[in-house]
């Protein structure tokens, strides 16, 4: 996940497996639309009003890419805007 100034700029899910070694992944749109009772209701909102109300940001984005994706993330990574133009920089 790219996080920019309020949203997630960009989710991204992917299935690793170590015993073929093969990996998928998917982007989940900023705009998928999510049932949720926030004035944002877009799953590029999920982070940062669980942050503003207090909640772990992180695990209100796996629960909602769960209820998307039909399966739990095991891991994730939070990238700044400023890494990853570092990253791309490099």
């Amino acid at each position: 996940m790219v996080l920019v100034n309020s949203n997630t700029d960009t989710i991204m899910v992917g299935t690793l497996d170590v015993k073929d070694h093969w990996l998928h992944v998917v982007s989940i749109p900023r705009d998928t639309l999510i049932n949720v009772d926030t004035p944002i209701r877009k799953i590029n909102g999920v982070y940062w009003t669980a942050v503003y109300s207090g909640a772990d940001g992180s695990e209100a984005l796996r629960r909602h890419v769960r209820k998307l994706t039909g399966f739990d993330v095991d891991c994730y990574a939070i990238i700044s805007l400023e890494a990853f133009e570092q990253a791309v920089d490099a």
